[in-house]
């Protein structure tokens, strides 16, 4: 068994990030799962993970997802998006709180059939 409280984890700025970052690992192995905290105004650069397929899950405040350039969609609390692997992504914190997110990261091999259960 193993916790994570909430005041444990680190701050940095990840690549392609244009601010500093919160982020509280919880589980990584075949599967990454930390809780991410973008501050306000806090985004990040296009990308591309040619292996890898996100899933973010919003605990708290708002977030946009972009594909180049693009407001795909504003996550609020409760909403998720499932990115697969390959696919341009960039997300970003255009409100004046805090976005906090649950965020499993995942090779693609391991991808689950998600469009069944659609």
């Amino acid at each position: 068994m193993k916790f994570v409280m909430s005041d444990e984890g680190k701050c940095y700025t990840p690549e392609g990030h244009d601010k500093e970052v919160f982020s509280r690992i919880i589980y990584k192995d075949v599967i990454d799962i930390h809780i991410t905290t973008f501050p306000g105004g806090t985004g990040m650069e296009e990308e591309v993970h040619e292996k890898i397929n996100h899933v973010f899950y919003m605990l708290k405040g708002k977030m946009e997802v972009m594909q180049h350039k693009k407001v795909l969609r504003e996550l609020c609390e409760g909403d998720a998006v499932y990115i697969p692997a390959g696919e341009a992504h960039e997300i970003r914190n255009c409100s004046e709180v805090d976005a906090v997110f649950l965020a499993a990261n995942f090779e693609e091999n391991r991808r689950p059939d998600y469009e069944k259960s659609s």
